[in-house]
């Protein structure tokens, strides 16, 4: 609908609005400045006992990839 000049404007993340841009309409679409607000993602594990595991080895991994800098790779391969 964006390239058929149906729409204005889109509502969506600032790094998903970056990703989607660039990979689809590179050069048609500026972000609007300041952006209106930033909200912080979270991740939801189900509390079953069958599940409980998941969620130490979920923080293990993640701040491994912290430390190690993959999440900077992975975020920066994707949002610049």
């Amino acid at each position: 609908m964006m390239c058929l000049n149906r729409v204005d404007a889109i509502l969506t993340g600032r790094h998903v609005g970056q990703y989607l841009v660039r990979e689809n309409y590179p050069g048609m679409f500026v972000p609007i400045k300041p952006s209106f607000s930033s909200t912080p993602a979270y991740f939801v594990f189900s509390t079953k006992d069958q599940f409980k595991p998941l969620i130490s080895q979920f923080d293990s991994v993640l701040i491994e990839m912290m430390v190690d800098g993959c999440c900077k790779k992975v975020f920066d391969a994707y949002a610049k």
